[in-house]
């Protein structure tokens, strides 16, 4: 997830987006105005810890799981997110919280990215978050107008380009990954052909991430070292500052409630180290 143009990491962003799960706490804090921005972290803390407290609340293998599991389109259902979303998510809070959105997805016929706005929510519901967060393999694509969806992290991870072309010069890229790389998982734990291939969706959107961070520090540097380039022409330095975790968070498809309590407790630990003191929170 990322978000934009915020004053001093204390009252709120007017500009939010995210995919994948990144996008479902994208939603959340959409819900409340910027100058509401402690409730609305409050109102994710609840969502995560007493709406959610095991996978099963989130997804669940398809019955009976291998080969007949395989005809499917994923090997799993997120019917339960579906549910959800349909309790927790306010579209018309979205509304009128003032905060521009931007929820990526993958189209899986074009290769393109669609990308979904206030006003999509208002329009399908609330499909567009359930394609955003359409984890490839294990749930199934989200059927919008014509297109056929998937997690948008496939194609945009951290959509940078979002934020910078609404106007954001300072931004923070929420990482669920370490930004030196993938990181390491023992074959040991890739005992079937799908466990591999939820790893090479890992890979790769971790490389797309890297990508779009690196591109973005790039043109920072043409833009304050060589502003006559033709790559710096019309480009403005963009304040990127990356919270990410200090160590493995965990797998991505587990939603049990101890790991995502862990989960929590360790990113407000790596956020207070990085922007200093108890001042943090």
């Amino acid at each position: 997830m990322y978000m934009g143009e915020l004053d001093e990491y204390a009252t709120g962003f007017p500009f939010i987006g995210g995919t994948s799960v990144g996008n479902i706490n994208a939603v959340g804090l959409a819900q409340k105005p910027p100058e509401e921005f402690p409730q609305a972290t409050t109102f994710l803390h609840d969502l995560w810890t007493d709406k959610v407290t095991k996978t099963s609340d989130i997804w669940v293998i398809r019955k009976p799981f291998g080969i007949p599991a395989l005809w499917n389109p994923s090997i799993g259902t997120n019917d339960a997110l579906k549910a959800l979303l349909e309790d927790v998510v306010d579209i018309e809070a979205i509304k009128n919280s003032g905060i521009e959105l931007r929820l990526p997805a993958a189209d899986l016929e074009t290769g393109k990215i669609h990308e979904f706005t206030v006003e999509d929510l208002v329009r399908y519901g609330i499909k567009p978050v359930m394609a955003s967060a359409s984890f490839p393999v294990a749930f199934p694509p989200v059927e919008i107008a014509d297109w056929w969806l998937t997690d948008g992290g496939v194609i945009d991870m951290a959509p940078l380009g979002s934020a910078i072309n609404a106007g954001a010069d300072d931004i923070v890229v929420l990482l669920t990954r370490s930004p030196d790389g993938v990181e390491y998982k023992d074959r040991k734990h890739m005992g079937n052909a799908i466990e591999v291939a939820l790893r090479v969706i890992d890979i790769m959107t971790q490389t797309v991430l890297m990508g779009d961070l690196a591109v973005a520090e790039m043109t920072n540097a043409l833009v304050e070292g060589a502003p006559g380039h033709p790559k710096a022409q019309g480009k403005k330095k963009i304040k990127i500052t990356t919270l990410a975790p200090s160590k493995p968070l965990g797998g991505s498809l587990n939603f049990s409630g101890d790991l995502m309590k862990a989960q929590m407790e360790q990113g407000y630990e790596d956020a207070k180290a990085l922007l200093g003191g108890d001042n943090a929170g």
